[in-house]
Parts: structure tokens; sequence; C-alpha cells
């Protein structure tokens, strides 16, 4: 089943739960999170991972989870920052493909999850 993220709504974050701690996450959903902001948040995630203190602080074991929460968070800045101009931001999760990330266990094919970003 395919994933659509509606970047204008807090409930897209279906990752946010992988935070250990609320506080962290917060940051990420903030309305007015601008692109910089993002970029030391990512920065601060980076460097905790470097000195293996990422799950201690809170972070989201899952460092390909994290990507996927980050890029979610740019859409949403992104969809904001752009609404005046009445350019429209999409992005979306396919879904679990069956890929060798995956170990071929995804419940669809990569054409099938490949649907839903042509169409957007």
């Amino acid at each position: 089943d395919m994933v659509f993220v509606d970047v204008t709504h807090q409930e897209s974050f279906a990752h946010l739960r992988l935070f250990k701690k609320e506080e962290l996450a917060r940051k990420f959903t903030d309305p007015n999170l601008t692109t910089l902001e993002l970029s030391s948040l990512m920065e601060e995630y980076l460097k905790a991972v470097q000195d293996g203190s990422f799950v201690s602080q809170g972070w989201p074991a899952a460092p390909y989870m994290m990507s996927k929460i980050g890029l979610t968070a740019l859409s949403k800045v992104h969809a904001r920052e752009l609404a005046p101009a009445q350019i429209s931001v999409n992005a979306c999760c396919p879904g679990y493909v069956s890929t060798d990330m995956t170990e071929w266990k995804g419940s669809i094919t990569a054409a099938e999850g490949a649907k839903t970003p042509v169409w957007l």
C-alpha cells in the first residue's frame, strides 16, 4: 500500500514515534521550522551518530528512518515557504518495497512503489 504524505498535516510524520525524547520530535513538527533550523537539527544528529551518543540523546536508532523524517520536515518547510507563490510541494513514501535493501521482503514491487511518485 502507498502512503501519501500530506505535508500540511502533522500526522504525516509517522516515524516520529521512533524518537525517545518527545521534545526532540517536536522540533521537527514546529510549524515555524526553517530550512536553516532543520539543517542544524540534522547536523546535530550526524554529530551524535559520529560520537555514538545518538540513541542516548533520544534520536531514532534507525538512520534510514531519520533521513525520511528529515525529508518530510524539509517538504513541509518548502510547502509553507512556497505556498504564497502558489507552488505545491508533495512528498510520498512508497511503502515497504521489495528491494535488496529490504532483503526482498517488501510487500510491493519497485514498479508498484513508483506509481505514487510518478502520479505526483
